[in-house]
């Protein structure tokens, strides 16, 4: 059947197409023109991807060009979805903690697989504080005082494996030998189980955790897909077809159901409480799961993380609105699996930004030797609470952590309309925080390219915004395993300098180049030399 339009014969299929394409292209540039109907500046975009496709060369160099030519507040937008992207640190401290209870959740993140589907980082409102609350209690100081020599007795055997690359080849592959490490601190200080991922480099443990980095995220077409059709997302997931490739989450899940069933079975699973109980991670879970989980433990942590905390901004609304006590069987799995694909390149590539550093700065390495030299100078001496007196390496992490902070970018959805600066941000919008940026801003960093832990010296640290440093994120909702990824840094770095001085080799990078899989992860690793100290 044709249809005569100003003359031409066309067929009634195509009319229909044409019109539906010219309705969908109307629909693009309303979308498109959002911020710049509500007098907010943004990027150049295209239709259908909007901003998205800037990012796939690295994320991180995108929001921080977006900063230097927008500003500290702009619009962008995630395919079809207008988002407003905050750097500017008063503002975060308005959003972030003090007006928290308008921002709790983060952005779910879509085909991540059953076993990660009631993770801590994937659940919202009252879920996630019932979790948090449940969780909160193992990363205390008192906890990480339980496990400091677990973690230390993993370093001694990092130590061996660094001796016999150093005589094999002469230089060490430090993001391979310290991501083993981290999977060993995992396995043992979370979960009571010794994996000797050290020992062996194809153990499935870590052959899993690179697997699950092996892709880049915010590239991915299945993320690409399901921000564009949200409607195909049960479709995908009824197909078991995931970012994460569910092998690998289910290997780890699988490890944890047979943790807690060997525990379930035994009278006493190991030592560390009154009752015979092993004190770990796994072990507050299993509580969680009976309901037998402390009330008063269920505090959440507030305020600005790391070294300065507001300890005035109260609680911020996060007095646990839910009367549930307990965890189910997946919200147990959840937060045991996130535990492991979380705490793998994270830790690893910080540990390993920290080596670096010291390399290409030996009066920084020098400094630092002295102190450790005077605080903890041999293995037996190192405890938690030595590590804990050494201001100088704090200040060296802490830095390291603002030039290369793992994760460029975290976010926050809007729980209901909330009005700053006279524009009202309305309920579901998504608020990107890019930390990346906001640590190489010029403005609150001077010479922000330049490694300088005197930044974070006691003299000068308070002349920085508390807001202007989250590589742990920002407020209630910041890591909650900080606590446990500084300890490990500390401690392999402080053994390893112990017995070493770290130098660059030919096949070091200088700087590295940093991938474009969604983290500040180095792409070739980073090679060093560890010389025996005289």
């Amino acid at each position: 059947m044709g249809v005569n339009v100003f003359g031409f014969d066309i067929s009634l299929t195509w009319l229909l197409v044409g019109a539906a394409v010219i309705i969908y292209i109307c629909h693009d540039l309303w979308i498109r023109s959002y911020w710049k109907r509500h007098g907010i500046k943004s990027p150049p975009s295209i239709p259908i991807f909007g901003n998205t496709l800037q990012w796939t060369k690295g994320i991180h160099n995108a929001f921080l060009d977006y900063n230097k030519k927008l500003g500290s507040v702009y619009g962008i937008y995630d395919c079809h979805r207008a988002s407003l992207c905050v750097s500017d640190p008063d503002l975060l401290k308005e959003l972030l903690i003090k007006s928290f209870s308008s921002f709790t959740n983060r952005w779910i993140i879509p085909l991540t697989g059953k076993a990660l589907k009631k993770a801590l980082f994937n659940v919202f409102d009252d879920q996630w504080r019932q979790i948090r609350n449940v969780v909160t209690p193992t990363f205390s100081a008192a906890k990480m005082k339980h496990m400091f020599p677990l973690v230390n007795d993993c370093a001694s055997t990092l130590l061996k494996n660094i001796e016999k690359h150093q005589k094999k080849s002469g230089d060490i592959d430090c993001n391979e030998l310290l991501g083993a490490f981290a999977m060993d601190n995992i396995a043992s200080c979370a979960f009571g189980l010794k994996v000797e991922s050290q020992e062996n480099r194809n153990d499935p443990f870590v052959a899993n955790a690179k697997y699950t980095f092996a892709n880049n995220f915010f590239s991915s077409q299945l993320v690409l897909l399901s921000t564009l059709f949200p409607w195909v997302v049960p479709i995908l997931e009824y197909f078991n077809i995931t970012v994460i490739k569910s092998q690998t989450t289910e290997f780890y899940a699988d490890i944890v159901k047979k943790a807690i069933a060997t525990r379930n079975e035994s009278d006493k699973a190991g030592a560390g409480s009154s009752n015979g109980k092993r004190i770990d991670f796994l072990q507050l879970l299993i509580d969680a799961h009976e309901g037998t989980a402390s009330n008063d433990k269920n505090k959440v942590e507030n305020g600005v993380n790391g070294y300065l905390h507001d300890g005035s901004l109260g609680q911020n609304g996060l007095a646990p609105k839910s009367s549930k006590k307990s965890l189910n069987d997946k919200e147990v799995i959840g937060q045991a699996v996130t535990f492991f694909v979380a705490g793998y390149e994270t830790t690893s590539s910080a540990s390993a930004y920290v080596l670096y550093f010291l390399a290409t700065h030996p009066d920084v390495q020098d400094r630092l030797i002295e102190e450790i030299d005077d605080v903890a100078p041999f293995a037996e001496d190192l405890s938690y609470q030595s590590i804990s007196k050494m201001s100088y390496l704090d200040q060296i992490i802490n830095e390291t952590l603002r030039v290369y902070p793992i994760a460029p970018l975290i976010d926050r959805v809007c729980n209901e309309p909330f009005t700053v600066d006279g524009f009202t941000i309305p309920k579901g919008m998504r608020i990107f925080i890019p930390v990346f940026s906001i640590h190489h801003d010029p403005t609150l960093w001077p010479d922000p390219e330049t490694f300088d832990p005197e930044r974070f010296s006691k003299e000068n640290r308070q002349k920085h915004h508390p807001c202007a440093w989250m590589p742990f994120g920002l407020g209630p909702r910041n890591c909650i395993g900080m606590r446990f990824a500084m300890m490990e840094i500390k401690v392999v770095t402080v053994r390893i300098l112990q017995k070493y001085l770290i130098k660059t080799c030919p096949q070091t990078e200088i700087p590295p180049k940093i991938g474009n899989r969604g983290l500040i992860s180095p792409t070739n690793g980073i090679v060093l030399r560890a010389a025996r100290r005289i």
